[in-house]
């Protein structure tokens, strides 16, 4: 663990001035978790967790692997390929109706981390607005694209009656796009409009106010995992781990800021940059609320995401997400993380 302070004590370890049991690595419990995109300031909280060894004083070795976005975790979700897996909010309700047995336990962004946004050379105030414009996106099957349907179908408009065009993340490409007017509006993750705008693009934010309090980022598995102790103690441990990641970036912006600087050099090459990157992940990771729970998600925002898709008429608004999100084996797994913080 590269900034942790290691001291040997007895039987123990001293990590950030706390003792806790030595726990070898032969003794630690594998476990895979599919991201739906590389480690970074969004999800700062697991850097930190890894970086001060939160999961391996819950007994865990925890791997992250990566796919190509949070629809393909869905699909890896939904075929069973997966156990512990990380998704949108809007995606993990598309995959529950398809696979009911999945069950949503926390997630890493209790606010909405997916903005739609416009130039403001554009001129454009409003998603209706966009009807006869371009709007640029990070790639067809991008996380994003399941905000702006819902989005374009609210405002009462059909994709055929606006350009969408793949301009990639942040960086050049995206970049000359904007600013020579290729592409008018942007959809994508906070990361990448901020980014963008220390880039020196002017942003008119026009992502939907119901989208506010839409979660992103949330750890998904199956009711049979979580129903078998051995499941619910292994889940509780990652959960616990990524809460304590999630509380330490409450508490200690600047060592937090580091840590990632330090895992992850690529992403502080331009200062400016990762700063208003780490800026905006604070504020979609950190509740409004400075009493509420890190990572625990107000069963009304379920609803809220229910009512966005089947407004676009891609899930059932009749679709019950209580066994989804309120199940007796995920309330009790719920209570084991949450209920003394």
């Amino acid at each position: 663990m590269k900034a942790n302070i290691k001291a040997a004590v007895v039987c123990g370890v001293l990590l950030g001035g706390a003792f806790v049991p030595m726990v070898h690595a032969k003794d630690l419990k594998s476990i895979e978790v599919l991201l739906p995109f590389n480690l970074g300031w969004g999800l700062s909280p697991l850097v930190v967790a890894q970086d001060q060894g939160f999961f391996e004083e819950k007994g865990l070795d925890v791997k992250f692997n990566v796919a190509d976005g949070s629809g393909f975790v869905s699909l890896q979700a939904i075929a069973g390929n997966v156990d512990f897996a990380v998704m949108s909010a809007l995606d993990s309700v598309i995959a529950y109706e398809k696979k009911n047995d999945l069950r949503v336990l926390m997630c890493n962004q209790v606010n909405n981390s997916y903005r739609i946004v416009a130039t403001k050379a554009s001129g454009i105030t409003s998603v209706a607005e966009l009807k006869g414009r371009t709007l640029g996106m990070t790639e067809a099957g991008g996380g994003e694209m399941r905000y702006v349907d819902a989005a374009l179908a609210e405002a009462g408009i059909d994709r055929q009656e606006l350009t969408l065009l793949p301009i990639g993340g942040a960086g050049p490409q995206s970049l000359s796009a904007l600013q020579g007017g290729v592409v008018d509006a942007y959809s994508s993750s906070f990361g990448d409009v901020a980014s963008l705008g220390a880039g020196g693009i002017e942003w008119v934010d026009i992502t939907p106010p119901t989208y506010d309090a839409v979660p992103a980022n949330c750890l998904v598995v199956t009711e049979g995992l979580i129903a078998s102790q051995d499941g619910a103690d292994t889940v509780t441990a990652l959960m616990d781990g990524w809460v304590k990641g999630i509380e330490f970036l409450r508490d200690n912006e600047q060592e937090t800021y580091d840590t990632v600087c330090e895992t992850l050099p690529a992403l502080c090459q331009n200062p400016a940059v990762a700063e208003a990157y780490y800026a905006q992940a604070r504020r979609v990771v950190l509740p409004n609320d400075a009493e509420a729970v890190p990572g625990k998600v107000n069963p009304q925002a379920w609803e809220a995401v229910r009512e966005i898709l089947s407004g676009a008429n891609t899930v059932d608004k009749a679709l019950d997400l209580k066994p989804f999100a309120q199940s007796d084996a995920v309330l009790a797994v719920q209570d084991r993380v949450f209920a003394n913080r």
